[in-house]
């Protein structure tokens, strides 16, 4: 069971890293074991991080083994990564697409200073709405498979609803799966459109190529609306917010942030230090934002099921308004909001509706249909 004196002493071990020689090196609590360190280290996402930086941490012979061995094991498949995402950059490149590669390895190389840093996960692209059908068909003749509960492009009102009201297509190849974006956040307000952001894109060096990515105050707004949709449930995401706002060049004359932006830095900057060299409009944006947030934040920490969607039918939904609505900041963000819960984007594949009204229908079908089996397998429990 996660223990949350495990969970802060992993907080408190970050700490230690992020302020490196102007901080004491982070020593085990008496009342804390190695297994439940362990264990909240993995929970936080944070052993590959932790086992580049063991110089920061006084731990016993094992432990250190551990973190070690564990980190690098985590860290390899980021290779495999590296060499998927080139090829979908590849691919993108070949058919004329501009690409910014964010999230993942090109945060961790960004932000970290070393792409393996983060682990492994999915590969999110991002890329102008206008190329988005261009894109989506040169990444499926590179051999990923497109999401089937999503519409074809065409001129379906199906396929100009979810491009007008989503952010994000899923594909999935053998080794691994892309997100496919037109906007970096559900709520589009929340950064400035695809044009503005290749304007001012940064360029990381991803195993010795260079790469596309989002600019440093792009990339920590993204980061912090994303680690507000999660509920500040991963420490990971709040070092990722750290690294970012520690860059003297970011936020050099502040954006309008949003409340869910101004809410992460307070939450970050409240677990793990305000970083020293973060620029004036940084400390700002941050002071007593978080306070509220953090009663939630430490709760979500110390969860072990922080993904669950719970088993009573509408639940998941409820929980999506919620995280999503956080980071709301217009109307247009409110009405895309409203109308993907009424007809959510991915109850629309294989449909031919040709209207709203059609495609309420085919959607509230499928959705009775998950229902009814939720209600059922909410029975049995």
């Amino acid at each position: 069971m996660l223990s949350p004196s495990a969970v802060a002493a992993v907080r408190d071990a970050a700490r230690a890293v992020l302020a490196g020689d102007d901080a004491p090196v982070f020593r085990l609590p008496a009342d804390v074991t190695a297994d439940a360190f362990v264990e909240a280290t993995d929970r936080h996402r944070l052993m590959p991080f932790f086992s580049l930086n063991l110089d920061r941490l006084d731990l016993a012979d094992d432990l250190r083994a551990t973190i070690a061995a564990r980190g690098q094991r985590e860290r390899m498949p980021a290779l495999m990564m590296a060499r998927e995402l080139f090829r979908a950059v590849d691919a993108l490149s070949d058919a004329g697409v501009r690409v910014l590669t964010f999230k993942g390895i090109a945060l961790a190389q960004q932000a970290y200073g070393d792409f393996t840093a983060r682990g492994s996960g999915d590969l999110d692209l991002l890329v102008s709405p206008d190329d988005l059908v261009t894109a989506r068909t040169a990444l499926v003749d590179a051999g990923w498979a497109a999401d089937p509960a999503y519409p074809e492009p065409g001129p379906s009102w199906a396929w100009r609803f979810v491009v007008s009201n989503f952010y994000e297509l899923a594909l999935s190849g053998p080794t691994s799966a892309i997100d496919l974006h037109w906007a970096p956040d559900p709520n589009h307000s929340s950064l400035p459109p695809f044009d503005v952001l290749w304007g001012r894109r940064s360029t990381v060096e991803l195993a010795g190529r260079p790469l596309d990515t989002l600019g440093s105050t792009d990339a920590l707004l993204q980061s912090c609306g994303h680690a507000a949709k999660d509920d500040w449930a991963w420490l990971r995401s709040l070092v990722d917010i750290h690294l970012l706002a520690s860059a003297q060049h970011a936020l050099g004359e502040p954006p309008r942030l949003t409340r869910a932006q101004r809410r992460s830095l307070g939450v970050a900057f409240d677990g793990l230090g305000t970083p020293r060299t973060a620029p004036p409009a940084v400390h700002r944006a941050a002071r007593l934002a978080g306070h509220r947030s953090l009663p939630l934040a430490r709760r979500r920490q110390e969860s072990e099921l922080v993904t669950s969607v719970g088993r009573a039918p509408g639940h998941g939904t409820l929980m999506h308004l919620r995280r999503v609505g956080r980071g709301v900041s217009s109307l247009g963000d409110a009405r895309r909001l409203v109308v993907t819960m009424v007809i959510p984007p991915g109850t629309l594949g294989d449909t031919t509706a040709a209207s709203f009204t059609e495609a309420l229908g085919t959607s509230a079908r499928r959705r009775s249909g998950r229902a009814r089996r939720r209600f059922i397998d909410w029975g049995r429990w």
